[in-house]
């Protein structure tokens, strides 16, 4: 009983009567097996919500952690709930505001905050890797779609592309660290509940929290570059920014595929030049020749185009050359939705390491996701749908909580994957509600939360009573 704790996720109306749903669930000892279900508007529910919390509270001696889904009403109705509780009989989630310090708020979950460390580099969408703590609210960053986009060319196959995003929030915290390694020698820490872009094994995609990967999990990644500062990427630079040009191989289905970064000169010395300083910055150029068919044309020299024509390559070539005129038309002309995941190379995972609690960031992005060292990631934006719903799939299936309200079971049978004309989404079926579904899915989200920061707390608790049983047998060493 000593670490009992109550969890309750709420979803409420936007404003008007709609299904309010409220469910309850134990972390350890207790079992509630309760769900608040009333069809009101939101400042309806919370009025009838605080007698049953207060009672909870009062029966179990137990303070319950309340979490409300972050629509308009659920926020509002947070902050009307937190005045009412004059007893201090529940907590409130809240987050910490941007630039505040640790101690200026009370101690709270941080529920759907996925989280980098400051000196995390994240991809920025002209191309260059910047640490998070230098990024600000408003700065262009890239990430891939949140979800599968269907691919028009191929008739039931689905990919994610990246996409140029902005930075809508930033927030500092404080929370378990993970370590994780790959096979190529990339290093990242993140909160623990930070999700990646993992493999599946039917070759598609899901988003898996830091503290769910295993080494057998194998995540999507980007190679991280620097710019040159040397003499020859400078020089290319400038001719790429004078006679260069960007552009895709082939357009189909009204969208276009590859890329291609060439420099365009006449054959002669500078043609030459152009090949060898390509080789001297690090890549393998090609070269291509063609002849003016034209008669009036036959007398000018034959033209050469020397650059590179792989995806990543063109990438990382933009990215450490740094050629201002042609960065600006790939970010102005989102160049980057040409590359999907099927582009990107994909690392398996060597090691996983549970460090202490540290300061974090977390970045609240348009597109709901981010590259975070190499690795794509998902970002800190805590109605994460997708996200909640994955881990509470994952805890139906594995049969981790029982479920005992009859008009949740029937609405998790009537909640399925539908494929819209772009993209797959889990939703409810024609006619069909969600309420019940939606609540259970924010209040195992807090639950996880909480099991996570109690196991970091604990753990740090034996370690340091196991220093002092030490120091005070042995003394210092």
């Amino acid at each position: 009983m000593r670490d009992e704790m109550i969890v309750v996720g709420v979803d409420c109306s936007m404003g008007l009567h709609d299904n309010c749903v409220a469910q309850f669930l134990s972390k350890g000892e207790l079992d509630i097996p309760i769900v608040f279900r009333s069809k009101c508007i939101a400042s309806e529910m919370t009025n009838k919500l605080f007698p049953i919390l207060d009672e909870i509270a009062d029966k179990t001696r137990r303070k319950p952690l309340v979490a409300f889904e972050r629509n308009n009403g659920g926020i509002f109705e947070m902050e009307r709930l937190a005045h009412l509780n004059r007893g201090n009989k529940f907590k409130i989630f809240q987050m910490k505001k941007h630039g505040e310090a640790d101690n200026d708020e009370p101690e709270t979950v941080k529920l759907g905050w996925d989280c980098v460390t400051p000196n995390s580099l994240i991809l920025t969408s002209n191309l260059q890797w910047v640490k998070a703590s230098s990024l600000k609210v408003g700065d262009g960053i890239i990430g891939p779609t949140e979800t599968p986009v269907r691919n028009k060319k191929k008739r039931g196959y689905f990919h994610r592309y990246l996409i140029n995003q902005k930075i809508l929030n930033i927030k500092n915290f404080e929370a378990p660290i993970i370590k994780v390694e790959l096979s190529n020698g990339t290093i990242l820490r993140v909160s623990n509940n930070h999700p990646f872009l993992v493999k599946t094994y039917t070759n598609g995609s899901q988003w898996k929290r830091a503290d769910k990967i295993t080494l057998k999990d194998i995540v999507y990644t980007i190679p991280i570059w620097e710019s040159l500062k040397t003499f020859e990427a400078g020089r290319l630079s400038g001719l790429l920014c004078g006679e260069g040009y960007i552009q895709n191989q082939v357009k189909q289905n009204n969208r276009r595929y590859g890329l291609n970064l060439m420099v365009a000169q006449s054959e002669g010395l500078l043609a030459d030049e152009i090949e060898q300083l390509w080789d001297k910055v690090g890549f393998k150029p090609n070269r291509k020749y063609i002849r003016h068919q034209a008669p009036e044309r036959s007398h000018h020299k034959t033209m050469t185009y020397i650059g590179v024509g792989k995806i990543l390559t063109v990438l990382e070539a933009l990215g450490k050359l740094r050629p201002t005129r042609l960065i600006n038309k790939f970010e102005t002309k989102n160049l980057i939705e040409t590359i999907t995941d099927r582009n990107l190379p994909r690392i398996s995972i060597k090691d996983i390491i549970i460090e202490p609690i540290g300061k974090v960031i977390g970045i609240e992005t348009s597109g709901h996701t981010l590259i975070v060292d190499g690795v794509l990631s998902h970002n800190t934006n805590a109605a994460t749908r997708p996200a909640m719903l994955i881990a509470l799939k994952e805890c139906i299936d594995n049969r981790l909580i029982r479920i005992y309200d009859r008009t949740t079971i029937d609405e998790l049978f009537t909640f399925v994957k539908v494929q819209t004309s772009t993209i797959v989404k889990a939703q409810a079926e024609k006619n069909c509600l969600d309420d019940c579904v939606m609540a259970l899915a924010i209040t195992w989200q807090l639950y996880l939360d909480i099991q996570s920061e109690t196991d970091e707390v604990t753990v740090a608790a034996e370690m340091q009573k196991y220093k002092s049983h030490i120091m005070q047998q042995y003394g210092k060493t």
